[in-house]
């Protein structure tokens, strides 16, 4: 059986190499063909898988250094929001000590002050103490000095009016003597507001005043006087309570 020429194989035609020879003519025996076919896939696999392998690199690179970049972008973007929100609450917490010191120094003033007035509220009681302490003294006194002396407290005092009339004195009116004529009174001149005075030179408790008028005459001259008891000299003591008369 003869051999098959070279171009009946020709799945192996893009894959011959020919060089130099001094034969004229190649043979090649058809039943390797096949062998040469599957050298050829195989190649073509391998080339295919290595560059499959380096693009499942490439797209794991890839995916690798996406992750690592957003990643990245993430966490300073998260980095940034604490940045501002740390900002923030020391902001708050600087003004929140600055609200505190000046409630303490309010507080402070406070307390100072209330200090200060219970301090002044104990010396103002103190001193309302003493007071009520002198007033009952000077109370108890005058009720002792109002015991001692009985009758007439005008005896020891000192009388003024407002004018003399002939050799009549001011202090006739209170020397003890209740005679209604003539000389055992005073008397004043013809004022327009004619006054009366005497000071007891000490202070009582005033319960009763006994005035006599002339008996012998003239006893009009007394109508629509008023007796008027108090400390105040302004206006001849007008300015004094008046005493009710009840007869004279």
């Amino acid at each position: 059986m003869a051999n098959k020429p070279l171009s009946h194989c020709h799945q192996l035609k893009p894959h011959l190499h020919i060089t130099s020879t001094p034969v004229q003519h190649i043979w090649m025996n058809p039943f390797n063909c096949d062998h040469v076919h599957f050298q050829r896939w195989k190649s073509s696999f391998r080339g295919a898988a290595l560059c499959l392998g380096l693009l499942c690199i490439l797209l794991l690179a890839g995916i690798i250094g996406l992750c690592v970049n957003f990643t990245g972008q993430h966490y300073c973007d998260e980095r940034d929001q604490l940045q501002i929100s740390n900002n923030n609450l020391t902001k708050e917490r600087d003004q929140l000590q600055t609200s505190y010191n000046n409630l303490i120094k309010v507080r402070d003033q406070l307390q100072t002050s209330n200090n200060n007035l219970a301090n002044e509220r104990d010396r103002l009681q103190t001193s309302n103490n003493n007071l009520a302490n002198e007033r009952d003294q000077l109370q108890r006194e005058t009720e002792k000095m109002n015991n001692k002396i009985k009758g007439n407290l005008a005896l020891n005092g000192v009388a003024t009016q407002s004018s003399l009339y002939g050799n009549r004195e001011a202090s006739d009116a209170i020397d003890g003597k209740r005679n209604t004529h003539y000389g055992s009174c005073t008397h004043t001149l013809k004022d327009r507001n004619p006054w009366w005075r005497v000071d007891l030179l000490n202070v009582y408790r005033i319960t009763e005043v006994t005035l006599t008028n002339r008996g012998d005459c003239c006893p009009e001259r007394l109508d629509g006087a008023e007796i008027r008891i108090g400390n105040s000299l302004e206006n001849n003591g007008i300015n004094n309570p008046s005493f009710v008369i009840s007869n004279w």
